[in-house]
């Protein structure tokens, strides 16, 4: 039979780099989600209602509207405060393909862009969006390649060559 033990006083969280960190991260997040009701601002997409997606720390919200994305993310500012998460407004930025109207969390108006990184690809409304994509990866992996080029062009051995190609 499993018994409360004395309370625990939590003074320090863990470390950032901590392997704890980002699986606490994530399950606070998801009770923060919970406790959101998202059902009544979802978009459907191919037959399934979305109101967000998440990875991480990396959160999309869908809205019909600037109102409902301003109430949806006014609630999760709410919601993520009462667990001591707070949302950084200078990192946070919509997007629209409509008129753009201020949003703002806790009286911070939030920036308007026109594309965005997300998991690695790049999110935009724009027609031109996929030469856009494979333009700034050609240019990523070229980065990365002259990055190493020391090691690709060098004398050395081509094991470990091929090592850092494929890394």
């Amino acid at each position: 039979m499993e018994n409360k033990g004395e309370q625990i006083s939590i003074e320090k969280g863990v470390k950032q780099g901590d392997p704890l960190s980002p699986k606490l991260f994530i399950a606070v997040l998801e009770c923060v989600f919970r406790n959101l009701d998202g059902s009544k601002n979802d978009i459907c997409v191919l037959g399934h209602h979305l109101s967000h997606l998440r990875f991480a720390d990396d959160i999309i919200m869908f809205a019909k509207s600037a109102k409902e994305l301003e109430q949806m993310m006014q609630s999760l500012a709410y919601e993520s405060k009462k667990c001591g998460l707070q949302i950084n407004a200078n990192k946070t930025k919509v997007m629209t393909n409509s008129t753009q109207r201020p949003v703002k969390v806790f009286g911070q108006q939030i920036d308007y862009i026109q594309e965005y990184v997300y998991l690695g690809k790049q999110v935009s409304f724009n027609k031109n969006s996929i030469k856009e994509e494979v333009n700034r990866r050609i240019n990523s992996t070229w980065k990365k390649y002259w990055l190493h080029g020391d090691i690709l062009k060098g004398d050395y051995h081509l094991k470990l060559k091929k090592i850092v190609m494929d890394t």
